[in-house]
Formats: structure tokens, C-alpha cells, sequence
């Protein structure tokens, strides 16, 4: 058990632990050798960081520790999909989800306990916002799949923007050469659409990928569908990202799940692909599934005319094929088995 006192080493940037060693009398080296142990060899006991002197080991120990998730549950789809439900140290649960597809193993991760937002279609928010993840809870979902991810998604459980700095500091620490590793274009970071919050991110340049949670192009139905909206009109998102996205074409996914009798006329199809000819985005088509909203997909038929309207129009759009509904892992599902004791 550690004290208040004590740092969890897994929360911090390499730059940031380097100035608290280089404060302390450690070499200047010392940071990436201890990245190394932690992020590549996975060691969580400084008394095996054999290249660290003793008396810095001894440091170490007494003002650090390591920040853990106990696997409480693992689900596997008949598709392959992997689902973990973690239990934090305090207590609460959330769920991160890993998806294979031949050489590629997409991780989506969590950002916070529960969500503040109730988007409509969505179980996260359903029992509220509890807290925001560390960002050693964060890294911590990366480290505890079971097979290394080649990309990272935060489509998990909350709504990123709302924990931003954290999220920041977890994608510095797996994008580290010293660490992780991960590059950054193989990072995506998904929003509901938080102006202040986006116009913060948009201005530190970010190299990973945006996702905007769209699902209409209509402010009247979209604010109905997520009440974030009301207070972050798709016109500003609009405004803000234009100028991003004018410097980095294609770094941009607009996610537009497919409800019926609500989003998939011809007159949504038309709109979507004009805001996405003018933001130089992709759309990603979701079928909706499950979650006891009310809502129900589309008929396969009308999916697929939607998708060839768009592409029709010169658009880059794709019908995401579902991935581990039957665990309740798929988009909109996650926070079910976190919802039930395990």
C-alpha cells in the first residue's frame, strides 16, 4: 500500500520525472532508464531496476509508486473482440475494449468513471460522471491488454475533452520513444464537441486524430440526441476545427450513428456530405446498437444507400461493421458490465 505522500510514477511525463530525479541528484539519464523498466520491460519493483544505484532505488521506493487495475472481468465475442472490466483502487469500474483485425489490435480506452454528458444513445452516462481517470489509469488500461495494441481509440467510457489535461499527459507517456512507444498518428481521440475545451487542444497542434461525435447535421435534432449540444452548437464546433483541419486534411472523422426514422433521409445524407466536404473529414457509419435507448438501426438496405449517397458525392465514407455487441462492447454499449456487480 502507498501513502499520500507518495507519486504515481505512471502519471507522470518523462520531462516531468526528470525534473524531480534531476532535483533530487539523479543523473540526468536517469528518467529514460526508468521509462525503460517501466514502460518496456514492464517492471513494477524498483529493487529490479538493476542500473539505477541503490540509493536512488531506495528514493525511488519511498516517494513512488505504481498505479494498478485489477482485471476484475474479461469478456471475448465470438468475433474476436476483448472486453475488460477494471476495478480501480477506490473502488469504481470501467471497461476498455480491445479489437483485432488481422495485424492491426484497435484498444479503446476510457477516459473517466461514468460520463456527464447522457448522450441519448449511450450507456456511459447513465449513473452520472463519478471521476476523472488519472493518467495513470489511463496508461494503465494500455498496459494491462493482453496483446499489445498497434492503435489506440479513446472511445471508451467518458467523454475525453471534460478530462483533457490527463488525457494529454497519458498520450505524451505512450507516445514516448522511451516509453510505449506509440506513434501519435496511431492515436484518436474522440469528442461529443466541448468548444473551450477543442478550441485548448486545436491550439497546442495536435498530431494524433479527432473524432466528432456528430449523428446529425440538424442543431434541433442533434441537441435532442445529445444535450451537450445545446450549449456547444455544432456551428462553433464547425468554426473551430476548419482552420485545423484546413492544415490537416483527412485527420478528421466525423462518427455519424445511424438511427432509424431520425438521421439517414436523403436531406441528412446531403448535409453530411457538404460539412464533410468542408471540414476535409471522413465519416464513420455506426449502425446503433443495443443499449435499452429506444433507438433502433436502420434496415441493412437503408444503411447502404446512405453510405453510397455520400460516397456518391465525392465523400470517404465507411459502414463500420459491429464488433462485440454479444459482450456488449460495441459503440454506445460500454458501461453495461460496469453497471452490474461482478
Amino acid at each position: 500500500m502507498y501513502s499520500k505522500a507518495q507519486t504515481d510514477i505512471r502519471s507522470l511525463t518523462r520531462a516531468e520525472l526528470g525534473d524531480r530525479l534531476t532535483a533530487a541528484g539523479f543523473p540526468a539519464y536517469a528518467a529514460a532508464e526508468i521509462f525503460r523498466w517501466i514502460y518496456r520491460k514492464r517492471v513494477e519493483d524498483f529493487g529490479r531496476m538493476t542500473n539505477i544505484s541503490r540509493p536512488h532505488r531506495a528514493h525511488l521506493a519511498d516517494n513512488y509508486y505504481f498505479s494498478t487495475l485489477e482485471k476484475a472481468r474479461r469478456f471475448r465475442s465470438a468475433d474476436g473482440t476483448e472486453k475488460y472490466l477494471f476495478r480501480l483502487a477506490d473502488g469504481p469500474a470501467i471497461e476498455t475494449v480491445l479489437i483485432p483485425e488481422g495485424k492491426r489490435r484497435t484498444l479503446c480506452v476510457s477516459s473517466q468513471v461514468g460520463c456527464r454528458f447522457a448522450c441519448r444513445f449511450c450507456c456511459s452516462g447513465r449513473s452520472g460522471w463519478k471521476r476523472d481517470l488519472t493518467a495513470g489509469e489511463i496508461v494503465g488500461q494500455v498496459l494491462s491488454a493482453e496483446s499489445p495494441a498497434t492503435n489506440l481509440v479513446f472511445m471508451g467510457m467518458g467523454e475525453p475533452l471534460d478530462n483533457l489535461d490527463r488525457v494529454l499527459k497519458a498520450i505524451e507517456i505512450i507516445s514516448d520513444p522511451a516509453g510505449i512507444g506509440l506513434g501519435r498518428r496511431k492515436i484518436c481521440l474522440s469528442t461529443c464537441g466541448l468548444v473551450q475545451p477543442l478550441k485548448k487542444l486545436i491550439a497546442l497542434s495536435p498530431s494524433f486524430k479527432i473524432a466528432l461525435s456528430l449523428h446529425s447535421t440538424d442543431e434541433k435534432v442533434r441537441a435532442g440526441l445529445m444535450p451537450v449540444s445545446g450549449k456547444n452548437p455544432l456551428s462553433q464546433l464547425v468554426q473551430v476545427l476548419e482552420s485545423w483541419t484546413r492544415k490537416n486534411p483527412g485527420a478528421l472523422t466525423l462518427e455519424y450513428l445511424m438511427l432509424a426514422g431520425t438521421n439517414t433521409a436523403p436531406e441528412d445524407a446531403h448535409r453530411l456530405s457538404r460539412l464533410a466536404r468542408r471540414l476535409r473529414a471522413k465519416v464513420n457509419l455506426i449502425p446503433c446498437h443495443a443499449t435499452g435507448s429506444g433507438f433502433d438501426p436502420p434496415p441493412p438496405v437503408e444503411q447502404r444507400h446512405f453510405r453510397d449517397e455520400l460516397v456518391g458525392r465525392g465523400i470517404f465514407a465507411t459502414l463500420r461493421r459491429s464488433r462485440g455487441e454479444d459482450i456488449s462492447a460495441a459503440c454506445g454499449q460500454l458501461g453495461l458490465s460496469a453497471l452490474k456487480p461482478s
